[in-house]
């Protein structure tokens, strides 16, 4: 049993702004090659992510000719300034036709909770975390290969695409240089890049129903009268 803690205040940032961006399959690649070199040399107040997935067949959001087919997440969340934003992340998306975005200011609190609905009850997931010394050519091929291999099908929110997704592949991009982290709970962590590898999936309900459904009524049911229960 625990009886004693020890912690420190850190400061809380304030707003987020959160760029993202779904394009086709075709972008892919040059895509993950444009992240593995800008991403480390991102300002420091710019967090990049990239998703390989397969495009659900309910997102409207998405074309129809892209449903149910390979597509990339990119998401860039950026602190301070919003009005700082553009100039800060362009170089991350210059060049290329996206098939959805999305743009939104909202307080860090508020980002803590924003993938919410990618973990609605109901819905298992595996997640296993790793880090990446290089994001190599090979790399991306392995990628691609196995985004394109999961046989799983598309569990996401229909109502709202989040911004960091984990299933079945993510990448996060840090810094050349690791900041020193001796002093916390991610000690150990040197890495330029981070990587979630995932899966989603649903069990069979595990409760009967409650009855068999409504009943049928009988010569003896009578309506209701007032005051009577």
């Amino acid at each position: 049993m625990a009886t004693e803690f020890v912690f420190r205040y850190v400061p809380l940032p304030g707003l987020a702004t959160v760029r993202q961006a779904l394009f086709g399959a075709a972008d892919r690649r040059p895509l993950l090659e444009r992240f593995a070199r800008w991403g480390l040399d991102a300002p420091s107040t710019v967090g990049t992510y990239v998703r390989l997935l397969r495009a659900p067949e309910y997102w409207s959001q998405v074309p129809a000719a892209h449903r149910g087919e390979p597509i990339i997440s990119v998401a860039t969340v950026t602190y301070g300034d919003p009005a700082d934003e553009p100039a800060l992340t362009e170089g991350m998306f210059e060049g290329f036709e996206p098939l959805w975005t999305s743009l939104r200011t909202i307080p860090h609190v508020t980002l803590q909770h924003s993938t919410d609905d990618e973990f609605r009850y109901g819905v298992a997931h595996y997640w296993k975390h790793t880090f990446l010394q290089d994001l190599t050519p090979e790399a991306i091929d392995t990628m691609l290969e196995h985004a394109d291999a999961y046989p799983g099908r598309a569990l996401n929110s229909s109502a709202f695409i989040a911004h960091q997704l984990m299933c079945p592949i993510e990448m996060i991009a840090g810094s050349r240089t690791p900041r020193d982290s001796s002093g916390d709970s991610t000690a150990g962590v040197g890495a330029p890049f981070s990587a979630n590898i995932g899966a989603d999936w649903e069990y069979p309900g595990r409760r009967p129903r409650s009855s068999p459904g409504p009943r049928r009524s009988t010569p003896r049911s009578r309506p209701s009268r007032p005051g009577r229960t």
